[in-house]
């Protein structure tokens, strides 16, 4: 890459870096979702890839915004379901609304360094199964119940979310995190749905029945294992989400780079078109180019897209330009939207 490309392209990543550092921000944390005091945030010298994987597993682990619920067959037969069927109509309730599910979440919900792929704390189920868990009580009622004695608060929502969805595989203890009947339900349930993003890898892998513990061993390690989930020898290579995000994080940045490219091939009249039509940006020679995320915002009376190109002209005045026919930014959009990033 030349200079004027690679400044673009730094200035891409930089962009994405300061979206997610907002999202991240503890003031933004607490107003949002009731994180107080949390710990293991990203340093502010976290690289580019690392962060969006941060960011990555703490959407997925953490439930957000409006989701459809999908139902898994076992959990509607699940006689827990019948029991705690109002609390968890609540939850749905809530994902449907896009309201806040905080009250459910887990109470280590402050420690972000669990969102990551190599800390030692990191939530391994999400890291090594995608799978995410929900309390079907709230904080409140936690306590009380762990002050009155009763274990109700033993049985979790084990669950898989999604951009648009979240799929409720089924309710069992805490102890089930090892248990591959979650996978095997998960398996069963996708067939024709691949929002689901389950991978069933029967005819590449050859099946170990490993036990729970074995599975806790290897976890704790942090080696990958080929796990049979059913007597019919489907299998479940864990631990892919990792390469998974590695491939994601490689097509977002190939799509960044070819917009940094044409973005660097076609500056002459990108700067041109500023001067003739922003008049404070007449008498500049040189524009900066960056993305920018619309969040629903406005400017100048007008909707942003979800992302759009902005220029800088000077270190404190800009504006947001519109490119005809953007594919490359509806590409990069359609990617950062299938991985939950916006």
């Amino acid at each position: 890459m030349n200079e004027l490309q690679q400044r673009i392209l730094n200035n891409f990543h930089n962009d994405i870096k300061d979206f997610i550092r907002e999202k991240l921000d503890p003031q933004y944390l607490a107003n949002t979702y009731d994180i107080q005091n949390s710990s293991g945030l990203p340093k502010d010298d976290c690289d580019y890839g690392k962060l969006l994987g941060i960011y990555y597993l703490f959407r997925h682990r953490f439930p957000q915004g409006r989701k459809q619920v999908i139902w898994s067959r076992e959990l509607l037969h699940n006689p827990l379901f019948h029991k705690y069927r109002k609390n968890i109509n609540k939850i749905v309730a809530a994902l449907n609304t896009g309201s806040s599910i905080r009250e459910y979440l887990p109470s280590e919900i402050r420690k972000l360094r669990q969102c990551t792929f190599m800390d030692s704390q990191a939530d391994h189920l999400l890291t090594e199964w995608g799978i995410t868990h929900l309390h079907l009580f709230t904080r409140a009622e936690r306590e009380k119940l762990e002050q009155s004695g009763q274990n109700d608060d033993k049985f979790l929502l084990y669950a898989l979310s999604c951009k648009d969805n979240i799929f409720f595989i089924d309710i069992q203890d805490h102890c089930s995190m090892t248990n591959t009947s979650l996978l095997n339900i998960i398996n069963t349930n996708s067939a024709g749905n691949p929002l689901l993003g389950f991978i069933n890898r029967s005819n590449q892998l050859t099946p170990q029945h490993l036990s729970q513990s074995d599975i806790r061993n290897l976890r704790k390690m942090g080696i990958g294992f080929a796990v049979a989930i059913n007597e019919e020898g489907d299998t479940f290579m864990s631990g892919l989400q990792k390469p998974a995000w590695w491939h994601a994080c490689a097509y977002i940045d190939e799509e960044l780079k070819a917009f940094a490219d044409w973005c660097a091939r076609n500056y002459d009249s990108l700067l041109k078109e500023a001067q003739n039509h922003i008049p404070e940006c007449r008498n500049s020679d040189s524009i900066d180019i960056h993305i920018g995320f619309g969040e629903g915002r406005s400017a100048c009376n007008t909707k942003l897209d979800e992302v759009f190109i902005f220029i800088k002209y000077s270190p404190n005045d800009g504006a947001v330009i519109l490119i005809p026919d953007n594919k490359p930014i509806e590409i990069i959009t359609n990617i950062l939207k299938q991985h939950d990033i916006i």
